[in-house]
């Protein structure tokens, strides 16, 4: 029986090098982002990031990933729209 103040026990996944640059380098040539990294590898998205900043510093040519689309999607002017027709 679980409960909602049941503590979940955090897992590490080593994940080798050769892994890691398949994985980035495969996303990249696909458009795919960061968390399509940490999907794969079955990691998180801040372990994804910090690795390949690590990376880098070494002198590591990881390349860059796509960014998630962030906010709501929405242009500016379709918000004032929805924004003034929420207040009429």
């Amino acid at each position: 029986m679980s409960t909602e103040n049941e503590v979940k026990k955090i897992v590490r996944v080593r994940v080798s090098a050769t892994d890691f640059l398949t994985s980035v380098c495969k996303a990249s040539k696909e458009g795919g982002t960061v968390a399509d990294v940490a999907t794969e590898l079955n990691v998180g998205i801040p372990a994804v990031s910090a690795r390949m900043s690590v990376l880098r510093k070494k002198g590591f040519n990881i390349p860059e990933l796509t960014r998630r689309s962030g906010g709501s999607g929405l242009n500016v002017e379709e918000a004032n729209k929805l924004i003034a027709s929420l207040i009429e």
